[in-house]
């Protein structure tokens, strides 16, 4: 996330890998950052195929401003 300097830290999550996970991914986790001015900040989400030889290609990414989030979604 980026945004004011208290919230300048970059806060990193990563999911677990899910196997077989098809063209329309569901992975089912929670994560739970402070984040001091929403007004400012934004959330980089990016995807990545985790093959089994250990490479990890990219296959988007997605840039959101954070007060975009509906609460619970």
């Amino acid at each position: 996330m980026i945004g004011t300097k208290e919230d300048w830290a970059e806060t990193k999550f990563e999911t677990k890998t899910i196997q077989k996970n098809g063209f329309n991914p569901i992975w089912n986790e929670t994560f739970q950052a402070r984040v001091n001015c929403p007004e400012l900040a934004f959330i980089y989400f990016r995807v990545r195929d985790h093959a089994q030889s250990g490479s990890d290609m990219p296959l988007g990414y997605y840039v959101a401003p954070f007060a975009a989030i509906a609460t619970g979604n």
